[in-house]
């Protein structure tokens, strides 16, 4: 019974694209916290300069 257990391999592909989306998606929020910053320098720190004045 175990070693039936063991030699499954239902369910593995799941384990797998999870594992892949996990890593996407660590990916997406790193890239999206850097433009984040990029566009609040960039864009914001003009039109607050400009609101300044």
């Amino acid at each position: 019974m175990l070693k039936k257990f063991w030699a499954d391999e239902n369910g593995a592909t799941a384990v797998e694209y999870g594992l892949i989306l996990a890593a996407l998606s660590v990916v997406v929020g790193a890239a999206v916290a850097t433009v984040g910053e990029t566009i609040d320098e960039a864009l914001y720190g003009k039109v607050i300069a400009a609101l300044s004045n």
